[in-house]
């Protein structure tokens, strides 16, 4: 499934908090192997091509869903979008003890992960050029920002009266500039990379014959699209996007029909000596979540656009529950 990634909080600060979706990692190997960027024949050599674009493709995936929001303001509530930018502002204005303090997203491990997946043999050349600019920004604007954090978190500012904070806050704005520009491009072509990925996942199951992987992956689709379509508050006034997003509602809830009834069949089917189930099924979570999104969805449409946020924290969970059962 595609992540869901940044958009600019307009009108009543809507938080749909897409930088917070997550896509869906299949990290099965047979679903390494059916989820590929080209069908290349049932050659060794091809299948070993097939799953090392996989591996590739769900490395990116993992560190664009923990590198989730990066810098923008989004949130499960109105009011924690309005504090970070009622806290932007103050540092546009000069007020360098308001900055943002999670360095962690840009070292550590997802820096690394990132690098790792750079260096993998197979070809995404355009997210791997996304990447190294996320890691150029990363290394070239993360010092001055640790320092600048540091130096708050000491409250430093109370012996020089603010002159190192006042020095260090041009470097940390050009910086959020910087890593907001990289990391929305790279987050841009994961998107195309799971999109890849998703379409040839899709295409194998239904190939197989494997009901409940296809109604489910449909499903995960057609609710991704439903998230996809409003940015702001605003887009609820628009009748085209209620209706795009109203096709995409049905065409879920057929699904959902369609995954209940194959999850009956597994379920009663299942046994040690012949298992079709993973060993964590989620899929009744799966259903519940989409289901619930479903509803949420219904409310912002006809009532209140906020409730769209519940939409979006549904979706994330029905995402992290078909991760769970693919780890």
């Amino acid at each position: 499934m595609r992540n869901k990634f940044a958009v600019s909080v307009l009108a009543l600060a809507l938080g749909i908090s897409l930088a917070g979706c997550k896509k869906a990692v299949d990290a099965a190997n047979q679903a390494a192997r059916d989820a590929v960027e080209n069908v290349g024949g049932d050659s060794p050599a091809s299948d070993n091509a097939d799953e090392a674009w996989a591996e590739k493709a769900n490395l990116y995936i993992s560190v664009g869903n923990r590198l989730g929001s990066g810098l923008e303001c989004d949130g499960i509530t109105e009011a924690a979008i309005r504090w970070c930018l009622e806290d932007e502002e103050k540092v546009k204005q000069g007020d360098f003890k308001e900055i943002k303090i999670n360095t962690h997203l840009f070292e550590g491990s997802h820096m690394d992960e990132l690098r790792k997946a750079v260096t993998l043999p197979a070809s995404t050349p355009e997210a791997d050029e996304a990447a190294r600019a996320v890691l150029a920004a990363a290394d070239q604007y993360l010092p001055n920002w640790k320092a600048l954090v540091a130096y708050n978190k000491s409250k430093k500012y109370e012996d020089d009266g603010g002159e190192e904070g006042r020095r260090r806050l041009a470097e940390y704005n050009e910086g959020v500039v910087a890593l907001r520009a990289a990391l929305a491009a790279f987050k841009a072509e994961v998107n195309q990379l799971s999109g890849k990925l998703h379409e040839k996942t899709l295409e194998e199951a239904k190939k197989e014959g494997r009901l409940l992987e296809v109604h489910t992956l449909q499903a995960m689709g057609s609710a991704e699209k439903i998230i996809d379509t409003f940015g702001s508050s605003e887009d609820f006034k628009d009748a085209a996007k209620i209706e795009a997003a109203n096709k995409h509602l049905a065409e879920m809830e057929t699904a959902i029909e369609g995954m209940r009834s194959e999850h009956a069949k597994r379920k009663a089917e299942n046994t040690p000596q012949n298992r079709t189930l993973p060993m964590i099924d989620r899929y009744d979570s799966i259903i519940s979540s989409l289901v619930s999104m479903a509803g949420n969805y219904r409310t912002a449409r006809n009532n209140d656009p906020q409730e769209f946020n519940d939409a979006v924290r549904d979706y994330n969970q029905a995402v992290e529950a078909y991760n769970m059962m693919n780890r």
